[in-house]
């Protein structure tokens, strides 16, 4: 079986959405902060699960800054999943975390997404605690956060497995109650 899922990572401009995709892709990391213009899109196939199914992540790097979100309707829409970024160091972008939530509910429905805190390297500089990213997914939908690094690499591969498992058990659980109606 091969399955291709839409994969939108979101997040406030400069959290490292496009250092964590690029560390993923290449396993290459770039000091210098060049901001997405609207969308990029990059694909990389994996094995997923202990069955290893095969599946491709078409990637959607989404631009934070507010000029694009005008156009974020057309970027979510038929969305099977989504990364949100917040960056570890800043807490107005973990405050933002309710905002892009609401954005991929209204356009994309009910698909999984993961919350996830990158710059866990700089840890001098942390100003979110994970138990507060943690608290705030509990009182929200319950979705897995995660903490990550693009630069060290350390969980960017996990992120990824992870929301491919997660929109793999989604569609199947959205399957299984749809053959029960």
């Amino acid at each position: 079986m091969k399955l291709a899922f839409k994969i939108c990572i979101v997040g406030d401009p400069g959290v490292g959405k496009t250092s964590l995709i690029l560390r993923y892709i290449e396993n290459k990391f770039k000091d210098n902060y060049i901001p997405t213009l609207g969308v990029e899109f990059l694909t990389k196939k994996l094995k997923v699960g202990k069955e290893g199914i095969e599946t491709s992540l078409i990637i959607w790097d989404i631009g934070g800054q507010h000029k694009w979100q005008t156009k974020l309707h057309l970027y979510l829409q038929g969305a099977d999943g989504a990364i949100i970024i917040f960056d570890l160091t800043r807490r107005n972008s973990f405050t933002n975390l309710e905002k892009w939530i609401n954005n991929i509910k209204k356009i994309s429905g009910d698909v999984p997404y993961l919350i996830v805190g990158n710059k866990k390297d700089l840890v001098e500089d942390r100003n979110v605690k994970l138990d507060e990213a943690l608290a705030f997914s509990k009182n929200i939908d319950n979705y897995p956060v995660l903490e990550t690094s693009a630069k060290t690499g350390e969980t960017v591969m996990g992120m990824f497995h992870k929301i491919a498992e997660n929109i793999i058990i989604h569609k199947a659980k959205k399957q299984a109650s749809l053959s029960q109606s």
